[in-house]
């Protein structure tokens, strides 16, 4: 019979002689993303200057996608970005902003409550205004935020935008 000393180095060689190949390995690639089970988003009218140092009115925001974990992480997959104008008692979509993964990336802010993403949308409206972003899952099922609704609207001259006082969010 072994001792237990014999038999801790026979099981110590037996694994350190069997190679890297015996562990799996993944890619970065493969890494499985949290699934977006809700997305959180905080939008406010604002005037930013283009490249050009052009001003340009707008809609900034910020996002937070969320899955069973509490803290917010990075997406990897087509998010669109919708902007709706209120005509009477309904609301009309005016504006698609689509990203490819590659591009909404490009928004993507390490934070200490988690992962933030950045964006401005340039949009100029008469109307009162709400955003909602859409998110397709791997499963090709569409996760979308709640409309966020903004009290005020944009002027149409950016020198003189008018920056609405609150905006809340639609239950």
């Amino acid at each position: 019979m072994f001792s237990p000393f014999r038999l801790t180095c026979l099981l110590s060689i037996a694994v350190l002689s069997s190679g890297c190949h015996a562990i799996p390995r993944r890619d970065a690639t493969e890494i499985e993303q949290p699934s977006v089970q809700k997305i959180l988003s905080m939008w406010q009218a604002t005037q930013q200057n283009d490249s050009e140092g052009i001003p340009q009115v707008g809609y900034a925001g910020q996002l937070w996608f969320l899955g069973e974990d509490p803290v917010p992480h990075a997406v990897s997959a087509l998010v669109t970005l919708l902007i709706y104008e209120q005509r009477g008692a309904d609301w009309v979509l005016q504006q698609e902003y689509k990203y490819t993964p590659e591009a909404w990336a490009t928004h993507k802010r390490e934070t200490a409550l988690g992962i933030v993403y950045n964006v401005f949308l340039p949009y100029k409206s008469e109307h009162k205004s709400a955003l909602r972003t859409q998110y397709i899952n791997e499963n090709g099922k569409p996760v979308f935020s709640d409309l966020f609704v903004l009290t005020g609207r944009i002027a149409e001259d950016p020198s003189v935008a008018q920056v609405p006082p609150e905006s809340t969010a639609a239950p």
